[in-house]
Order: C-alpha cells, then sequence, then structure tokens
C-alpha cells in the first residue's frame, strides 16, 4: 500500500504518470473502484461479449469475494497502522472494539470520484470542516463496504451449501436407481437361467419318456413275437404230422415231410415278420394314445 498527502493540483490519471511513484494500480477493470470489487472478470480478449456459465461459477465467485475483502481489510489495517505511526497528531481514541474511533475511512464510489483508481481516504473526524460537508454525499465508508461484502459472501455460501445439499440428493437418487436397475437385471438373469433350467428339465423328462416308451414297445413286441414263433412252430409239427400218409414206408414219408416243412416254414416266417410289424405300430399308438 502506498500512502501520500494529497497536493493540489496532484490529480494524475491513468496513462499520465510521469514517474513510477506517480503509477497508479495496475489491477484488472474489476478494482478501479470500490464499486466493482469482487465481480468475476469473465471478459475474453479482444471481446465484448461475457461467458455467462463462467459468471455463474460459485467457486470462482466465493474466491474473487473473499480476495476483495481480503484486499480491503489490508488497506484498513494499512490505514491505521500509518495512523498510530504518524506524528502528525491524529485522534487516537478508541471505541468499546478497540478500533479507532474518530478515524474514519472512506472511498468514492464510482462515479462520485475524480480518479478511476482505488483508493482510500483517511479522515480525521475531529478535525473536519466544510470541505468534509461537502464532500459527506460520497463518502462511502470502509465499514459499510465490508459489511455489505461479508453479506454478499454469507449469501453465496448459503447458496453454495444449498446446491451442494441438492446435488448430493441427486447423487444418492440416481445412486438408488443405479442399484435399483442393478437389482432388477440380476433378478432378470436369475430368471432367466431358472427357465433354462426348467426347459432343460422338461426336455431331459421328456426325452426319458420317449426313451421308457420306446423301451415298452421293444418289450411287448418281443412278447409277442415270442408267441408267434412257437405258434408258427407248433402249427407246422402238426401240418408235417397231418401230412404223412398212414402205414407208408418210412424212406417216403421222410421225405414227403421234408418237402412239406420247407414251403410252410417261408411262410411262417413272412407271416411272423408281418405280424410283428402289426403289432409294433399297435402298441406304439396305444403308448402315444396314453395307454
Amino acid at each position: 500500500m502506498i500512502i501520500r498527502k494529497h497536493e493540489e493540483d496532484n490529480d494524475v490519471r491513468p496513462g499520465m504518470e510521469k514517474s513510477l511513484e506517480e503509477a497508479r494500480m495496475t489491477y484488472f477493470w474489476t478494482w478501479f473502484n470500490v464499486l466493482t470489487m469482487g465481480l468475476v472478470d469473465v471478459a475474453q480478449e479482444n471481446s465484448v461479449h461475457h461467458d455467462e456459465d463462467e459468471m455463474r461459477d460459485a467457486e470462482l465467485n466465493m474466491k474473487t469475494l473473499k480476495s476483495a475483502e481480503t484486499c480491503l481489510e489490508t488497506m484498513r489495517d494499512a490505514a491505521y497502522a500509518f495512523v498510530q505511526e504518524d506524528k502528525s497528531g491524529w485522534s487516537l481514541a478508541r471505541d468499546h472494539r478497540g478500533q479507532l474511533s474518530e478515524i474514519g475511512l472512506f472511498f468514492h464510489c464510482y462515479p462520485h470520484c475524480s480518479v478511476n483508481s482505488l483508493h482510500l481516504h483517511i479522515v480525521d473526524l475531529s478535525e473536519t470542516d466544510l470541505t468534509y460537508e461537502e464532500c459527506s454525499y460520497k463518502n462511502l465508508s470502509m465499514e459499510l463496504v465490508l459489511k455489505t461484502l461479508k453479506q454478499e459472501i454469507e449469501k453465496l455460501e448459503d447458496e453454495m451449501q444449498l446446491a451442494g445439499r441438492k446435488n448430493a440428493k441427486r447423487s444418492r437418487a440416481a445412486t438408488a436407481t443405479a442399484e435399483e436397475e442393478a437389482c432388477a437385471a440380476r433378478l432378470a438373469a436369475s430368471k432367466a437361467r431358472g427357465a433354462t433350467e426348467v426347459d432343460t428339465r422338461r426336455a431331459q423328462a421328456a426325452e426319458a419318456e420317449r426313451q421308457a416308451r420306446i423301451a415298452m414297445v421293444q418289450a411287448k413286441a418281443a412278447q409277442v413275437l415270442a408267441g408267434t414263433d412257437g405258434s408258427t412252430e407248433a402249427a407246422t409239427s402238426r401240418a408235417g404230422r397231418a401230412a404223412a400218409p398212414q402205414g407208408a414206408a418210412s424212406a417216403k414219408p421222410r421225405l414227403s415231410f421234408s418237402r412239406l416243412l420247407t414251403v410252410p416254414t417261408e411262410t411262417a416266417a413272412a407271416a411272423a415278420e408281418a405280424s410283428r410289424e402289426v403289432v409294433v405300430r399297435a402298441v406304439a399308438e396305444q403308448l402315444d394314445g396314453g395307454g
């Protein structure tokens, strides 16, 4: 901080400095006056437009506001330190807070200012004159500026906390939704596995039933065929005995019996095969019909 005594005709504007001692602040436009302190500078280079989304960045706004608060508090402390160290006879009376009660710290808020550069006026309120009264309409006290800035910070903090709670609520809701979807997916997969297992068991049972029916058909067919073969042999024997003449010589009947036996045997085999096919079909149809 630079503290200098006011001099007549010493009202140097930015860009008109003749020496480094006359140079004013080189901050951005947001620091040219107490009016703009705490505003976010989002102007792009060579552009007249602002980034609206960046202006609503809560963290950036909070950082800028607290930076402005720190700057103002530093200016206040520097002013009080100067008064206490200066030997010009400043009033050092203090209030119940321990602060210098007769020292006024004032800004001239834009456009009620003659210099477009941030500066603070230090006034000994115990030695005011007509000049002070003439300038009272534009004297904005440091205390009011800090109070307003702190209110903005508190309001933004509340908004950020509310936004944080809303974001947390949305996050919990999103997590719950994701968990529900995952649970539904697991349930669907379980049902699918269960359906697959049921289908598999049904297919296995159907196959077992089919094999059992085949075995029953084969067993009944075997029984039928066994009965058919016995009947054929008996019929063949009876036919041979009936064809042999009574009282004939032994050699001749054997030849006749051999010839008679050949023909009925082939006929009986064909009949047996046909009979087996009929029996198998009949048994299969009976089993398919639930018999």
